[in-house]
């Protein structure tokens, strides 16, 4: 069977190109983050070049995971927690996510740690990393399920176009792609630290 390589993600200078608000940006990053998923599945299942191809999968995939979750932590939720009302209960939603971004983190880590030790890449995969593997898959599947029903309908209902024109800013700079020109009021994503501290 010819090895299931890495499906490279499309560029963030696309993704924010096709994206007209950074929520939905976050969105189409869910919805790649499932599709990697279930190739993760499938590849554990099949076993036949499970390492090498796992590897050349989660390396990458970290990559972008690290951003996404900055994404959110030190750009979407500091702004959000300031728009957000009582009745959304906001302060046990920030709770459960970011535990399950530090859970999440940590079973990552330890899934792709535990790759990079295996010698021979021609080799099964150990149950117990298969273990790991899914039981990261699964939580990691249902956080994104959790932001998807949650904390994006809120993001969109409670966010001024200058929250969003802030969070995008920062997204480009997390990526060193060029800022945008500032809005007539001359915000840019360095306003972000006066808006959140």
């Amino acid at each position: 069977m010819k090895l299931e390589t890495w499906p490279h993600s499309r560029a963030p200078d696309l993704w924010l190109g096709e994206c007209n608000d950074p929520v939905d940006l976050l969105l189409a990053e869910h919805h790649h983050h499932r599709t990697v998923f279930r190739r993760m599945v499938r590849i554990i299942e099949r076993q036949q070049d499970a390492v090498t191809a796992l590897r050349t999968i989660l390396v990458p995939f970290a990559n972008d995971a690290v951003l996404h979750r900055a994404d959110e932590e030190e750009t979407l939720l500091p702004l959000l927690s300031q728009r957000t009302r009582r009745e959304d209960g906001f302060g046990d939603l920030l709770k459960r996510l970011i535990e399950d971004h530090v859970s999440i983190v940590d079973m990552a880590v330890s899934a792709a740690f535990s790759l990079k030790l295996i010698e021979d890449s021609e080799a099964p995969l150990p149950e117990r990393l298969k273990a790991d593997l899914l039981r990261y898959v699964f939580a990691a599947e249902g956080h994104l399920a959790f932001e998807n029903g949650l904390l994006l309908p809120i993001a969109h209902q409670r966010l001024t176009l200058l929250d969003r024109r802030i969070i995008e800013q920062d997204f480009r700079l997390r990526r060193g792609m060029v800022i945008l020109p500032a809005t007539g009021n001359g915000a840019t994503s360095s306003t972000v630290s006066a808006l959140t501290h």
